[in-house]
């Protein structure tokens, strides 16, 4: 932007914007001029002296009047020139050389010295030569041409020099406009700036602390008008303890400078400040101060811009309460739950919980249904305090507000139990001159719909309870609620348990016991009716011998099942210790198949036996394998019609020597081939066929496989036939025998 002196040379001297201070003083002392020399004139000059003096009068009133912002620019310079001729003609009128008017020669000269350009000084200065040597020509002396020569020097020095110098100033003072310009409009970018920040507080200081600027976010956030706080120091602005904790921080005076000191020195400032706001809010704010610097680098002033953080900053709390309330509360939980004892339980939970909540008491109360208050089951008590006594209810005025509580699943939390409007003023003395109780949290211990007790917290001095600490009492109650019922819950299930074995254990004794009873008579029975078959009492009668015979084939059978029965009590028991020696599986099939023979008699069945001589050995008891295998091959006999088929295959398998049984007879419905060894079931097809048997042989071949590390399945289909597998563990063949 150009001052009006800066660009004076472009317009001319006689544009409208500036012509009245720039004419007027010429005009003045021409008139002046014109006025001293009307009474000098000569008698016969005056007519030439009034017209040269109208002449100039024009000049003047058309320098004033005429639209020079219109016209071309050579026409102001014209009029400037047209002085010279004039002032010559009053000089000659006048006195010659010796006019008084002769100085009149350097107005123009001064105009366009001041407000021309650099040609337009040079041509005056060439003007005012002429006009000072038009009267010499012809007539002018040597001296006088020296005169008029020194004279127009004088003013071409003059005018050139003053040309020069004004130029000087008028770019000093263009510069100078240009660079105020240039501050105006950043001032004024600033300001708009500032106040366009309506989301942030801007406030700007001097260096002494005084405010200066006030923004209108700052207004807004601080509810401060900005009359109200310019000049002052922005320390009112700032929570006193936090600006003494700072003070002290830094070692510095509570003052201004603990807001700028970092600043100051050139290091980055970006912190958590609480501002207080004129009603008295408070507020969390980040602050950046930054430091003014002046052109020696030192600070002239301070802006400290400001957002409101109160929001983010308690939702960052909050998340990290919750984390920290999750990782305690996960903590105590793996430490409470690592018993199911539930004495150790509590233990835990107490002990665990007073150190964490600077507490002072830790009790559980167990209630019941009738009893919804409980009575302390467990306790922590801080060292140096007395210690509780446990199946002790609480004091009267926490009994009464937990029966009130009681269905609900509030925490009881008292902060003071001397302040507590809820608690009548004996129950307060009781409280806290006879139990020491000045700050109490009580949380319900529910499990679903069941009060399990309560997990209470209270400390000997009065205690502001935190949001954040009962959210965490909270939780860990119902968690040791939870706890303590699983770990009832475990403990029941091992009486339970012991019961039934105990149970057990007097079934097989009462089994083995009658077992034992039953078979000595029925040996004896047996022994009698081989010798009457035999005819020791005397010859039977044919009628008589198949009646023999069938109490003989009954008592067999009874005989069988009180084998089994005690065989497998004795199993059941553990009384059996099965030998522990290498069985070559191919002997015991052989065994197995010799001894299968006789029972076949005359059942036309096809017995096919494919086991290897080398399927391997096992680790185990002969005998015990033998009745395995016997058991199931008789097993297939039985179920298979005649004509039909039974296979005894072996092979060795990943380790594992495998023998299947299978039989072409009548098979089992796949729904009850889940309970094949369940005790003395038996399948329909067997009920149907009216095929005899105690339903206790599978159950004993597995516990006889089972016991030797090995297992067994089934595979059967109605009509097709019957597949049992036992697989046993093989011993490792010694390196050094060799396969053949």
């Amino acid at each position: 932007m150009a001052t009006p002196l800066g660009d004076v040379r472009e317009r001319g001297p006689f544009s409208q914007r500036g012509l009245v201070p720039r004419i007027v003083p010429y005009a003045v002392v021409a008139s002046a001029a014109l006025f001293v020399g009307a009474f000098n004139v000569r008698s016969e000059d005056a007519w030439l002296y009034a017209g040269v003096a109208l002449s100039y009068l024009l000049l003047v009133l058309g320098a004033f009047l005429l639209p020079w912002d219109r016209l071309p620019r050579w026409t102001q310079s014209l009029l400037a020139m047209a002085t010279l001729p004039l002032v010559g003609v009053l000089r000659e009128a006048t006195g010659d050389a010796r006019s008084p008017f002769t100085a009149l020669i350097y107005l123009p000269l001064m105009l366009f010295a001041m407000h021309g350009t650099r040609r337009e000084v040079q041509a005056c200065i060439a003007g005012i030569g002429v006009v000072l040597a038009a009267p010499l020509i012809g007539s002018g002396t040597a001296s006088e041409w020296q005169r008029m020569a020194l004279n127009t020097a004088i003013a071409g020095f003059i005018g050139l020099n003053v040309s020069a110098v004004v130029g000087r100033l008028r770019d000093s003072a263009r510069q100078y406009g240009e660079t105020e310009a240039r501050a105006r409009e950043a001032r004024d970018q600033f300001v708009g700036l500032v106040e366009a920040a309506t989301q942030f507080s801007i406030i700007a200081t001097d260096a002494s602390g005084a405010i200066t600027v006030f923004n209108e976010g700052a207004a807004r956030m601080l509810a401060y008008e900005p009359e109200d706080v310019i000049g002052r120091v922005p320390t009112f602005l700032h929570d006193p303890e936090e600006l003494a904790a700072r003070a002290a921080e830094l070692d510095v005076p509570a003052g201004f400078e603990v807001l700028v000191a970092a600043a100051r020195v050139g290091e980055a400032d970006v912190r958590d400040w609480t501002y207080v706001r004129s009603t008295g809010e408070r507020i969390t704010v980040s602050v950046t101060v930054s430091a003014v610097r002046g052109p020696d680098a030192v600070p002239v002033g301070f802006i400290a811009i400001a957002c409101d953080v109160t929001d983010e900053r308690r939702n960052e709390t909050k998340v990290r309460e919750q984390a920290q309330r999750a990782s305690l509360i996960n903590e105590l939980t793996h430490a409470i739950r690592q018993d199911l004892d539930p004495e150790s339980v509590q233990r835990r939970a107490v002990t665990s919980l007073g150190d964490r909540l600077d507490a002072d008491r830790v009790v559980i109360r167990l209630a019941s249904e009738d009893d919804p208050v409980g009575v302390i089951a467990q306790s922590w008590v801080r060292e140096g305090l007395p210690a509780l006594v446990n199946s002790v209810a609480p004091p009267a005025g926490i009994a009464r507000l937990s029966r009130r509580a009681h269905g609900d699943d509030t925490a009881l939390v008292v902060f003071d139990v001397e302040d507590d409007a809820r608690l009548r003023p004996g129950e307060a003395a009781e409280l806290s001159e006879g139990y020491g109780i000045r700050g109490y949290l009580g949380c319900p211990m529910w499990v679903g719909s069941r009060l399990v007790g309560w997990l209470v917290v209270n400390t000997t001095r009065p205690r502001n309870w935190t949001g954040n600490e009962v959210a965490i009492v909270s939780a860990i109650a119902r968690t040791v609620g939870a706890a303590l019922l699983q770990a009832q819950t475990y403990q029941q299930e091992l009486e339970i348990i012991r019961r039934l074995r105990e149970l057990d254990q007097a079934k097989s004794d009462f089994v083995s016991s009658v077992s034992h009873e039953l078979r000595t008579p029925l040996t004896s029975i047996i022994g009698y009716l081989e010798m009457l078959v035999e005819g020791d009492g005397g010859p039977l009668t044919v009628e008589q011998l198949q009646l023999a015979e069938v109490v003989e084939r009954n008592s067999r059978r009874l005989l069988a099942l009180i084998e089994d029965l005690l065989t497998l009590s004795h199993i059941e028991a553990g009384r059996t210790e099965p030998v522990a020696e290498p069985v070559d599986l191919a002997a015991v099939v052989a065994d197995v198949q010799r001894t299968v023979v006789p029972i076949l008699g005359a059942r036309e069945l096809e017995v096919v036996v494919d086991v290897p001589e080398d399927i391997g050995s096992v680790l185990g008891d002969a005998g015990q394998l033998e009745r395995v295998l016997f058991n199931l091959v008789t097993n297939a006999v039985k179920f298979t019609p005649d004509g039909g088929r039974v296979s005894i295959v072996g092979a060795a398998v990943d380790g594992l020597a495998r023998l299947s049984v299978s039989d072409s007879g009548i098979g089992i419905p796949e729904e009850e081939q889940e309970q094949l060894f369940t005790r003395f079931f038996r399948s329909s097809a067997a009920r149907e066929n009216a095929i005899q048997g105690t339903g206790l042989g599978l159950v004993i071949v597995k516990s006889i496989v089972e016991a030797h590390g090995g297992s067994i399945s089934v595979a059967s289909l109605v009509g097709v036939g019957t597949t049992v597998t036992v697989e046993l563990p093989l011993l490792p063949v010694p390196a050094d025998v060799v396969l053949a």
